[in-house]
Order: C-alpha cells, then structure tokens, then sequence
C-alpha cells in the first residue's frame, strides 16, 4: 500500500477518478441512448448494476454527469410535471448517439491495445 502522500498515491488517485468519471459518462450516455431515463431512474440502474467501479455512485454524481452531457448537447431533457414535482427525463441527441457510438468503436480498439500492452514484455 502506497502512503497518502507519495507521488505514486497522488498519480494513482487521478487516474482512478479520471477513468471513474469517464465510465460514468460512458455508462449514462449508453443508457440514455437506449431508453430515455430520469435522473433517479439511472442512480438505481447504476446501483444495481453490481459493477465495483459505479457502485459507490451519488446521485449528486449523476446530476452532475446529466447536466454536463446536457450542456454539450449530447443529451436533452424534457420537463415532466408529476403533482407539484417538476421531473427531467433525458433523452440522447443526434448528436449524443454518433458521440456514444463512437465511444463504443473506440473502447472495443483500446481494450485489445490494453490487453496487448500488459502482456508486452520488455527487452
């Protein structure tokens, strides 16, 4: 275990969160591209979902995700009046769909190159 102080600890720590926030990005983008989903609606899924890097996600984290991929226009969200509640649900843009899809071609290419990359050994 690497001390809280060391430059290992700090580098690690950053690439641990960086790749967090970007899964959950990736997560909640996909998930809206296949069905058009409320905020509290995706919290649950991705609670459920029993994959160890999201299941420490708030629902502070997925507001803050919706309302960064809404302000890049990947996302939009719909006003749903529900009692005295006003309610977002979110759907994927044109936009949001290449992006995702994309993402998706991407990914499948960096995941080979990873695996490639552990298994290299050094001369």
């Amino acid at each position: 275990m690497l001390p809280d102080n060391s430059a290992e600890y700090n580098i690690s720590k950053h690439i641990d969160n960086s790749l967090r926030n970007w899964m959950l990005k990736f997560v909640i983008l996909n998930r809206i591209s296949r069905k058009e989903s409320y905020p509290y609606d995706l919290y649950k899924k991705l609670r459920e979902a029993n994959l160890p890097v999201l299941n420490s996600v708030r629902k502070s984290e997925v507001y803050n995700v919706l309302n960064s991929l809404e302000s890049i226009k990947l996302v939009e969200a719909e006003l749903k009046v529900s009692g005295k509640r006003i309610q977002k649900k979110y759907h994927i843009t044109k936009e949001g769909a290449a992006v995702n899809l994309k993402t998706k071609l991407k990914m499948r290419k960096n995941i080979s190159n990873i695996k490639a990359l552990m298994d290299y050994e050094s001369v």
